[in-house]
């Protein structure tokens, strides 16, 4: 009689789909939230609901008063940007600014910085003088993706190449919405704010 092998199981493939989540935030002069409504839906039931629910916080608000300003705050994906403006124009909302979500955009920064920074204890104090910059000076972003450019020219490892190249086209794409200190100032006070991010199911 052979003895019982245990074999390793076949590979499973996992692949997540995105639940949709959005926020409406009615905010005072100091940028603090004074309502905040909160939406979400499975990836089956899919962004509909969520949209209709917020745009229609978003035409109450405006129409109580038309001199709200309104904010839309999301991560840097190119479909969620479509319904969201979409959305807004179909709410007969004329105006609005865009920023990118600072979590997504630190959680980028980092993976960055894991490359071009050899010190792993200068990494930390150099992500937060970023954090710190982006929120005064518009022009930050543009000296981290000189940064960024320059790692590449010097970098030599595939896998590394491809995040550096990665995320210095994510900027590229996303810059006016990166450089969030002017956005700050005049939507997210006294105005409305639509945060929006996605959840991994």
């Amino acid at each position: 009689m052979k003895p019982y092998l245990r074999m390793p199981p076949s590979p499973v493939d996992v692949n997540f789909r995105m639940a949709y989540v959005g926020t409406v935030s009615l905010t005072d002069q100091y940028g603090e939230g004074l309502v905040t409504r909160r939406y979400a839906a499975t990836p089956s039931e899919g962004a509909d609901d969520v949209l209709h629910g917020m745009m229609a916080d978003v035409r109450n608000a405006v129409r109580r008063n038309p001199q709200l300003r309104v904010g839309v705050v999301q991560d840097g994906a190119r479909e969620m940007w479509n319904l969201v403006r979409s959305a807004l124009k179909q709410a007969a909302v004329p105006h609005w600014l865009e920023a990118i979500d600072r979590y997504h955009l630190n959680e980028r920064l980092g993976k960055v910085l894991r490359i071009i920074e050899p010190n792993p204890d200068a990494r930390t104090p150099q992500l937060r003088s970023w954090h710190d910059e982006l929120d005064t000076d518009d022009s930050t972003i543009d000296r981290v993706e000189a940064l960024i450019n320059s790692g590449i020219q010097r970098c030599r490892r595939k896998d590394d190449l491809a995040v550096l190249q990665e995320n210095a086209t994510f900027i590229s794409n996303n810059k006016d919405r990166i450089a969030t200190s002017h956005c700050e100032r005049q939507a997210f006070r006294s105005g409305v704010a639509l945060p929006r991010g996605p959840v991994d199911t």
